[in-house]
């Protein structure tokens, strides 16, 4: 079939689907598909509910423009099959499925380009399978969560996070982890960020399965200020002096010493390093040299918990089998606050208590001395 002209779906419409929203079997579209409001496949027939299922040797000769949302269950965008877009996919607004887009055996001219959000709830955000290589520009605004694979070059100029998200248009899921590959090039600009994760129990997020990675047969390099954030499960973490070995390995690796890393924990920090190998990118934790468990008690004003603070600083540093959990789990907390709650909750109650109420009998014992002391100068005593 033949169908002339451009699709436009306007927003507030909603086209929804079983095998999918839009479908095209066999079919030319001459002109482009515009989306401002939402297209969805809800099911799991022929194509498991793609929302937009370009498939079987057909044409789109324009591009696919989205500003609204496009959803699927398998699947938000899939070209497969012979088929072919002309131009090129441009989102602003949302693309989401198991995977967000698929291209296979297929071609998509224009390359994709991504100012707003693509997620991949499986795990792969993009796949580019059996195809030629495809151009993947993430703009400065541009979100993606979830693997990029195949035949790609991929310019990331907002953030990556190699993740998975809650649900559609859902928050990243912290210490999740997809593994992403290519098989073209990785450029990331200044002000970009590559997302990884990191899952384990008793510092074991360094085992293999355990954290993102993104493997680049071609060449990776990072421009000066661009960043890297790990992103550790709240429950689950790393110990200090752990390496999360080849978060990001290449043909050829440039500008690696350009990149910052960031985190989500108040205890560690972490640095790049590509002394093992100069075409991968490691990611080496250690003590912050700010924070540590001692400061972050004093910080908030908790002197119960000093003590406690200091044994479990010193086992920070060496950490014994069956303490792991425990530092682990401090190392893993966002905020100072955190630390020093938990370090509380390690005190046997009635230490806690009776601290607590000696600092309240303080306080009264202040506040009457200051009241006398008041009316002798014929203030208010203020008992």
């Amino acid at each position: 079939s033949k169908l002339t002209g451009t699709v436009i779906k306007n927003a507030g419409a909603t086209i929804s689907g079983g095998t999918a929203g839009f479908n095209m079997y066999y079919s030319t579209l001459t002109g482009s598909l515009m989306n401002s409001g939402l297209i969805q496949g809800t099911s799991s027939l022929r194509q498991s509910g793609d929302a937009v299922w370009i498939g079987d040797s057909s044409l789109v000769t324009g591009g696919i423009t989205n500003a609204g949302s496009i959803i699927g269950v398998v699947s938000g965008i899939s070209a497969i099959n012979g088929s072919s877009v002309t131009g090129a996919i441009d989102n602003s607004g949302l693309i989401s499925g198991a995977s967000g887009i698929v291209v296979s055996n297929s071609t998509i001219g224009g390359g994709i380009t991504n100012s707003g959000v693509i997620t991949g709830l499986g795990g792969n955000a993009v796949s580019i399978v059996s195809s030629p290589t495809t151009n993947l520009t993430n703009a400065a605004t541009g979100t993606i969560v979830g693997a990029i694979s195949g035949n790609t070059n991929v310019s990331n100029s907002g953030l990556w996070a190699l993740q998975t998200a809650s649900g559609a248009g859902g928050a990243i899921v912290a210490g999740s982890h997809t593994n992403a590959s290519i098989s073209g090039t990785y450029t990331q600009a200044s002000g970009a960020t590559l997302q990884v994760g990191v899952n384990g129990t008793n510092g074991s997020g360094t085992l293999a399965g355990n954290y993102s990675t993104l493997n680049v047969s071609g060449a990776a390099s990072f421009a000066s200020g661009s960043t890297i954030s790990v992103s550790m499960n709240k429950a689950y973490s790393l110990l200090a002096g752990a390496t999360l070995t080849g978060v990001v390995t290449a043909g050829t690796l440039s500008g690696a010493s350009n990149v910052r890393v960031v985190d989500n924990s108040a205890l560690l920090d972490f640095t790049e390093s590509t002394a093992a190998n100069a075409n991968r990118l490691d990611i080496v934790a250690y003590a912050s040299p700010t924070n540590n468990i001692v400061n972050a008690v004093i910080q908030n004003n908790n002197p119960a918990a000093l003590g406690a603070a200091y044994v479990l600083q010193s086992l920070s540093t060496n950490t014994p089998p069956a303490m792991q959990g425990v530092i682990g789990a401090l190392n893993a907390m966002p905020t100072t606050l955190a630390v020093s709650n938990a370090v509380s909750q390690t005190l046997p109650t009635l230490v806690g208590a009776g601290s607590q109420a000696t600092a309240v009998n303080q306080q009264k014992l202040n506040h009457i001395m200051q009241g006398r002391q008041n009316k002798l100068l014929g203030l208010s005593s203020g008992e």
